[in-house]
């Protein structure tokens, strides 16, 4: 009969293996798309891959499906800056794609947005980041990455 030690030391691993592979799979999809795409630069197949979208011209050149696949989904919103079209991704701090690692925990205001925004309040997930692509004649040319408390 089991002990309940060897019970919760299996129901560990069970854990420990489904969270593997779920965040596996969503690496893999990037890496997968990436390496099917040779249009691609080094750059921006590893900005597929890692599923985050750095502030910057990074993307320029990136087609809609390219940043639909680094985003893993459709933007929260499609608008447009100053008469370019624009998609806008809103995701808390420390949920999925839309932040390079690189970006965090910079100093407050770095990236723009809110200046008062902290490293701790990042990490805390107390604020929302929001990803905007700007995009002409379906291509990106840049991103705005910038932080907001909400």
């Amino acid at each position: 009969m089991p002990t309940k030690r060897s019970f919760l030391a299996v129901a560990g691993l069970l854990a420990a293996l489904l969270s593997s592979v779920v965040f596996s799979s969503c690496a893999s999809s990037g890496k997968s798309y990436a390496d099917s795409h040779p249009s691609l630069t080094a750059e921006q197949k590893n900005i597929v891959v890692k599923g985050k979208i750095p502030d910057g011209s990074a993307v320029a050149g990136m087609t809609k499906e390219d940043i639909r696949a680094t985003m893993r989904g459709d933007p929260s919103q499609f608008t447009t800056v100053n008469g370019t079209e624009a998609w806008v991704y809103v995701r808390d701090s420390d949920d999925g794609p839309s932040l390079a690692p690189e970006m965090q925990n910079t100093s407050p205001g770095h990236m723009g947005g809110d200046p008062t925004v902290s490293a701790a309040e990042m990490d805390a997930g107390l604020v929302k980041v929001h990803t905007t692509v700007l995009f002409e004649n379906g291509r990106a040319t840049r991103a705005e990455v910038e932080r907001v408390k909400p």
